[in-house]
């Protein structure tokens, strides 16, 4: 190409960057309901490169008592290509736990986080009431009723086999 005299040749370009983008199947992960005796859970997310270039997705940050697969991470995901990704709930106490994960793409993609939640059932808890008992006297009457009340202050179904009340003399109850 020439030009005439000193003037340079302008030649209009225009410059398209990959766009870096990570799209996840779901804006909310929930957990499934935890029994008060399970220790953990696990679901499992897809992940899809959704922009137009190579991206790699290293290990993802999640907040306790959520935690990620640490397989197969760092990620190479080309466009349109899609991840499992195994995360965990692991709560240590009962209750509603929130929490987030959050994506990393590289080289400059933006950050992707996603919400979490979970919750465990509290065990069974038992709570005895016994009613008033009136004062036997002598020599009548020799026995008296009174109300034992059981009530589950738990989450968790209560299973009760049997119950034993006693005291100083165990023929003072039947």
């Amino acid at each position: 190409t020439r030009t005439s005299g000193a003037r340079p040749l302008e030649i209009p370009v225009t410059i398209v960057r990959d766009s870096l983008t990570l799209g996840i199947e779901r804006a909310l992960i929930r957990f499934d309901t935890l029994a008060s005796t399970t220790l953990q859970g696990d679901t499992t997310i897809r992940i899809v490169n959704s922009g137009t270039g190579p991206v790699v997705v290293p290990l993802p940050i999640a907040s306790a008592p959520f935690s990620v697969d640490p397989v197969p991470f760092p990620a190479s995901l080309n466009p349109g290509d899609t991840l499992l990704v195994r995360l965990r709930f692991s709560p240590v106490r009962p209750g509603e736990v929130g929490g987030m994960i959050r994506f990393l793409p590289t080289p400059c993609g933006a950050p992707v986080t996603v919400a979490m939640s979970g919750y465990k059932r509290s065990p069974a808890v038992i709570e005895v009431m016994m009613g008033a008992i009136p004062p036997l006297l002598c020599p009548l009457p020799s026995s008296s009723e009174a109300t034992l009340l059981i009530k589950n202050n738990g989450e968790e179904e209560l299973h009760c086999d049997s119950i034993v009340v006693g005291g100083s003399d165990p023929f003072d109850f039947t």
